[in-house]
């Protein structure tokens, strides 16, 4: 009975080490995951942060592109405006002072 409740001893004690170690195990297995998540979740962070910055990058060469189109075009509407007026303003002027007098 003695050797019955000895071995039992025994597998309870081989039991609580293998418990025991388990549970280490798990907590390190825990904590390597842990630092993996966060080491991908740094370079995810820094791909936006880039993705981000190539964006507004180019969003900003695109505005300025478009700035540079808008200023050339509004130069040549007052170009022309300007040659119209020139050739035309007595003959406008006249056409005005005639709406006005007819009103």
């Amino acid at each position: 009975m003695d050797q019955i409740i000895s071995k039992l001893s025994e597998i309870e004690v081989a039991s609580v080490r293998i418990i025991d170690s388990a549970t280490t195990d798990t907590k390190k297995l825990d904590e390597q995951l842990k630092e993996k998540i966060a080491a991908y979740d740094r370079a995810e962070d820094q791909k936006m942060t880039d993705t981000l910055s190539k964006l507004r990058e180019q969003l900003a060469r695109d505005m300025e592109e478009n700035l540079k189109d808008l200023k050339q075009e509004t130069e040549t509407a007052m170009e022309n405006m300007t040659l119209i007026f020139e050739k035309q303003h007595e003959e406008l002027a006249d056409k005005i002072l005639n709406d006005l007098i007819r009103m």
